[in-house]
């Protein structure tokens, strides 16, 4: 009796010095993640394992908390026989798919492979140290085994991801086998009350809709529409042409800005410049920009000058034409494109269209100043109109100055 209550007091003693030397959690449908950080030098490293089902393509872990900057590891079946694991060490730039490290130091430990339908993946990462160990994210892509060793293959999108906050006191290496922490370790069974936030991928439509309808808006049609007063000098222009068509262009805005949101609560990306800037940007427009114009409006009607309205509706649209062509650029940064080992087409094709839009604004504004001055007063007042040889008609203000 004795000998038994030992023997099973050793063995708690065993598995609970285990535990407090790996963190694991589930993340969805069969996946674990097991980290344990060893930090001892010389020897120092992060160890970790990912077991997940041949029912996905593609499995992966990282360190951060979003694919742009973080350090990605993906693992996939090495073969058709679905009898061992690919490791790719991956650097994550955006919202395209990481892109091969080869500089990461990392290799496969003993235990990795495939067994009764499932991946195993036991890991040593010596680069992992320069990295934040508290923040990890993991992504997987259900699917057939892809069955390749080239650990440069191009990867089909994700469509499950989360992160993970790790807690280190759970996850130092005080007790194990350093080799090899994972020799007789099984993360899946040891996870059952872990938690993980977790969803599905944002769609690339959305992407491509959120960036066209603002891109669409700041490169031409706000310019185009705001110059109108300045290219056809009548009184008709503010309220059939410059008025409708800024409206128009601010709903289409309002879109983008929605679908903007749904992209950045998904990805959990509300913190970044992109999204401040933007929703600065777009609230101010739709606050400030139809308000301001409409007061100056009423104002001009009654009493035929400018008001302080004025100046706000027109520096307030300056100014905030210029923050979203700089959050259009900040917006393509963000997504990875430009970066080195990316395409630089869209970065070209943006800064030629903000290039040419500005420079065309900023001559008509040079050239033609007096003609829009009239048109709009000529809009904002109230017009008279008079007989002029039986046929023609004359407009002329009510109270001219």
């Amino acid at each position: 009796m004795n000998l038994h209550w030992i023997l099973s007091v050793t063995a708690l003693a065993f598995v609970y010095g285990v535990a407090a030397d790996i963190y694991s959690f589930h993340a969805a449908e069969h996946i674990a993640y097991s980290i344990a950080v060893l930090n001892s030098a010389p020897d120092s490293a992060v160890f970790f394992q990912i077991i997940a089902p041949i029912t996905y393509e593609w499995v992966a872990l990282g360190q951060g908390t979003q694919m742009a900057g973080s350090n990605i590891f993906v693992i996939y079946s090495s073969s058709p026989n679905n009898d061992n694991v690919t490791l790719s060490p991956r650097a994550g730039i955006g919202h395209i798919m990481p892109e091969y490290n080869a500089e990461a130091q990392v290799h496969l430990l003993d235990g990795s492979g495939i067994s009764d339908g499932y991946m195993t993946a036991n890991v040593r990462c010596d680069s992992c140290l320069s990295r934040p160990l508290d923040r990890w994210i993991w992504a997987a892509k259900r699917g057939n085994p892809i069955g390749s060793t080239d650990e440069t293959i191009l990867l089909p999108q994700h469509d499950l991801y989360g992160r993970q906050s790790v807690d280190l006191a759970n996850a130092t290496i005080t007790n194990l086998n350093t080799s090899n922490p994972f020799a007789d370790y099984n993360g899946s069974a040891a996870t059952a009350d872990a938690i993980s936030s977790s969803g599905s991928a944002p769609s690339t439509a959305v992407l491509i809709a959120h960036g066209t309808l603002m891109s669409a808006s700041f490169l031409i049609l706000f310019p185009a529409f705001a110059i109108s007063l300045h290219i056809i000098p009548s009184a008709k222009t503010v309220p059939r042409i410059h008025a409708p068509l800024q409206l128009s262009t601010l709903c289409i805005v309002i879109a983008g800005f929605a679908l903007g949101i749904y992209l950045a609560v998904t990805t959990d990306q509300l913190a970044t410049y992109h999204a401040i800037i933007g929703f600065i940007t777009i609230s101010s427009l739709m606050l400030f920009q139809p308000a301001s114009g409409l007061i100056q409006h009423t104002h001009f009607r009654r009493t035929g000058g400018k008001s302080s309205f004025a100046l706000l509706h027109r520096w307030l649209g300056r100014t905030m034409l210029v923050l979203g062509i700089i959050n259009g650029g900040l917006g393509i940064r963000l997504v990875g494109i430009g970066e080195p080992g990316n395409p630089t087409s869209l970065v070209i094709i943006h800064s030629a269209i903000a290039g040419v839009s500005s420079i065309v604004y900023i001559v008509i504004l040079a050239i033609k100043p007096a003609a829009a001055s009239k048109a709009s007063e000529a809009a904002m007042m109230s017009p008279q109109i008079a007989p002029r040889s039986g046929k023609d008609v004359e407009l002329r203000p009510v109270n001219p100055q």
